[in-house]
């Protein structure tokens, strides 16, 4: 298989595990917004002299928050993208290795999922609602809050970042663990999708090429892989870069001090 045939089978199987991915946050994000009601006691007004509503009602992010969120996490991220990277290990391993390196990778993505933003931004957003004159405006703007489709823009995110970074992990792990097994050395290679949305620093990690199991350097951070959950949010967040993994004569390409990819 070429190297750009093996690009193009990358591309195909982190696509069907975004689209589970998305379905998966979407349930994430739907489940906890179904619960805000209750949690902020949302049919249980209290005026106040000048016409609002109380602005002391229970805060989303405060009470039903990390506990509730964490637990969708584990419930209907984690499972998919568990068996998305059981899947590439298995492939990269010919599944001759045990899979030892599966659950550091899914506690890192957790820490990035419980961590997200995300839930602040909803109790963010309903607290300033809930500090607004009660009118059917306001009504409108709830229901729309509570919606799943308001938050599209993060689910599609992380449905993105997340498949791109199972697919990455497991095929490094994978070879990680075939150079072990076998004796046979590979090179790791970044390959950017390189178009208008392309960030600077990734456009120059294409193609950098390094001995398998050592790390890239892209922005000035070194990544275990493309989407690596140890990177910062502007290197990683969105990332579609893919990790090749090329035989043991194959040239290498460094980053140099500019950051640039050069041949050695």
């Amino acid at each position: 298989m070429s190297d750009d045939q093996a690009l193009d089978r990358a591309h195909r199987k982190i696509g069907r595990t975004e689209t589970t991915l998305a379905r998966a946050a979407r349930q994430l994000v739907g489940t906890y917004l179904q619960r805000a009601p209750d949690t902020l006691s949302l049919h249980e007004w209290t005026g106040t002299p000048d016409g609002t509503f109380a602005t002391s009602l229970p805060l989303l992010a405060a009470t039903h928050g990390a506990a509730s969120w964490e637990d969708g996490v584990d419930t209907y991220m984690l499972p998919p993208l568990g068996a998305a990277y059981d899947e590439q290990y298995t492939e990269q391993t010919a599944g001759m290795s045990p899979d030892t390196s599966r659950p550091l990778f899914l506690a890192q993505v957790r820490k990035r999922l419980a961590e997200s933003e995300l839930p602040d931004r909803i109790a963010a957003a309903l607290r300033a609602l809930l500090a607004m004159p009660r009118t059917a405006k306001r009504e409108e703007q709830l229901l729309a809050l509570l919606n799943v489709e308001a938050w599209a823009g993060w689910i599609n995110a992380t449905a993105v970042t997340e498949s791109v970074a199972g697919y990455n992990a497991a095929t490094l792990d994978g070879a990680t663990a075939w150079q072990k097994l076998t004796g046979i050395r590979s090179q790791s290679q970044w390959r950017s999708t390189m178009d208008g949305r392309t960030r600077a620093a990734h456009r120059m990690a294409n193609y950098q090429t390094v001995p398998t199991g050592t790390p890239f350097l892209v922005g000035g951070e070194m990544l275990r892989y493309p989407g690596d959950p140890n990177g910062s949010p502007g290197t990683t967040i969105h990332c579609r870069c893919v990790l090749l993994e090329l035989d043991k004569d194959s040239p290498l390409l460094l980053p140099s001090p500019g950051g640039s990819s050069r041949r050695r």
